[in-house]
Order: structure tokens, then sequence, then C-alpha cells
């Protein structure tokens, strides 16, 4: 028998340092998908959502081996930590954010010791952002801030983050967007203050480290960043599965906002610069470290 919590972290822990993953991707995809491929194949089923429990909201699916190919080769993939939130956002009446598109990054964090924690990479994610709204409202460096975050009235309809981020594997709430600090606020903006504020039916793209997990939590899921954006009343949430590198990730960043802008689905889009960017070589590490959770089918107007 298989243990499977033993082999997800194996899964996760050769997935985010950057060494193979075949073994666990193979011997998970075998027990996970494997029994569900012909069926699947014969029903025509192109998308797949899943409700995982326990560990398994761990286990980035579009990792897993499946007829020989990573499952995001055959399925767009995403996830809803429940039922019951999954037919909430099926069920609940899209209002379409009047709210701009918004995009902070490298905003200034600085060490115990006073240096700052640059992130080059994310400046190049939101100049992309930028380079495809015209009308998208950024931020980086000190204007990257908590204190213009929590002035906002109106839900932005998509906002993007990149930046550090910090887990909480005991307290969900203590998970925190590291963010440029002022005379108001720290910088640390955490998972339970986010939960307050009005996201309703915005796409969250969450381009910092670990930002799906947390605590988890029987029958709900992990209890962190995704989700109290998704109590705040985010339609969906792209987080991530482990510490990401910061330069690697902006072409498959960019082929995402791409996919968005030809008018594809957050979950097609996702599928498809996670495909583009394994066929151009990127390490799994960089692809599969994304995760879509919510609505798939929501679509956003960059213009």
């Amino acid at each position: 028998a298989v243990d499977l919590r033993a082999e997800i972290q194996r899964l996760l822990a050769s997935a985010e340092q950057g060494r193979t993953t075949t073994t666990h991707a193979r011997t998970l995809g075998r027990i996970l998908f494997e029994p569900l491929r012909v069926p699947f194949e014969r029903a025509g089923i192109r998308r797949v959502i899943i409700v995982a429990d326990g560990a398994m909201h761990l286990i980035p699916f579009a990792l897993l081996e499946v007829g020989g190919a990573p499952a995001v080769e055959r399925w767009a993939l995403s996830e809803a930590p429940s039922v019951a939130l999954a037919m909430d956002r099926w069920t609940r009446p899209l209002r379409a954010p009047s709210g701009p598109m918004v995009a902070l990054g490298d905003p200034v964090v600085r060490t115990e010791g006073g240096r700052t924690r640059p992130l080059p990479g994310a400046r190049e994610e939101v100049r992309a952002v930028q380079r495809r709204s015209a009308g998208a409202v950024v931020r980086v460096g000190g204007a990257a801030s908590e204190s213009y975050l929590k002035a906002m009235t109106v839900a932005p309809r998509l906002l993007h983050v990149a930046a550090h981020g910090e887990v909480d594997d005991w307290d969900g709430r203590q998970a925190a967007l590291l963010l440029s600090a002022d005379a108001s606020n720290d910088g640390r903006w955490l998972a339970g203050e986010i939960a307050t504020l009005p996201f309703d039916d915005t796409l969250v793209v969450l381009s910092a480290c670990r930002t799906n997990l947390g605590d988890l939590i029987a029958g709900e899921g992990v209890a962190g960043l995704t989700s109290a954006f998704l109590q705040a009343g985010a339609r969906t949430v792209l987080a991530t599965a482990w510490r990401i590198p910061d330069r690697e990730i902006v072409p498959l960043v960019g082929r995402f906002y791409d996919g968005l802008g030809a008018g594809l689905t957050a979950g097609a889009a996702l599928q498809a610069a996670q495909v583009d960017a394994r066929r151009r070589g990127a390490p799994a590490s960089v692809w599969a470290a994304f995760r879509l959770v919510g609505d798939p089918y929501l679509t956003v107007s960059l213009r």
C-alpha cells in the first residue's frame, strides 16, 4: 500500500527544489487519475474541478502523470475547497466588478537587519499586466502598499500581487502578503484583514511564495491567503503551492494574461500557460506551482 501523505510530501519537496518528480507524479497519478482516464475520454471531458480532502488539498494535480504525460496536457484543472463553495461560485450571478485592474509588485520589504528584499521579476510581472491593459493601475516599490489596498472601496475586476508571502501552518489568519509599510500600516497584509475587504467577483492572482498553503482544516480545505480572498468574495484565485523562482515565472504569467486577453476562461488560460511553459522546457518548479481555486469559467476583460 502507498502512504499517500508521505508520497505527497515527497512530490512537493522534489518539485519545489527542482528535482525530478517523475516517480512520485506517476505513483499518485496512477492512484488518483488513471481509473478516470478512459471514462473521461469516452465522455469527452476536458475540464476537471477537484474537491480534495485532507492532505490531498496539497497535491499539484497538474503535475500528476496520467497516460504517459502530466494531467495538465489532458485536462484544464481547477480546485474548490468544498462542494458548497463550488456551487456558490457556479450559481451566484456574476456581478462583473466595475473597478480597475490593479497590479502591485516588488514592494519595499526590509529584513530585521534593515536590508531590502527586492523582487526584480515582480516588476516585470506588473509591467506585463500594464502592457496588456492600458488602464491598469500599477504600483511598485513604496507605492505597492498595504494602505493602498485597504483604502479600496470598489472591487477591482482583477488584482495581481507579486510580492513576498508568509504562511502560518497553525493559524491561517496569520498568513500574510508582505507589502510596503507606512505610518498607517506595517506592510503585513494578514489573511484575517483580507477577508473583511470588498473583492466581490474579483480574479485574484497571488504571485508570491506558497499562497495556497496554510492551516489544513478537515472538511474546509486550507485556511490562509487563498481562503481569505474567497471569503472576501473573490470569484477565482490563482495561487502557488510552493516557493516560486522570481524571474523564471514571468513568461508563464505573461502567457496567462495573453489567454485572458484572447477571451479564454481563467481555467483555460492557466492550462495554456502551463502547457506552453512545459513545452518550452520550464521545470515543474515553475509551471506546476500555480493552481486555480474557485470558478474556472470566469472571463476578465483586459480593456
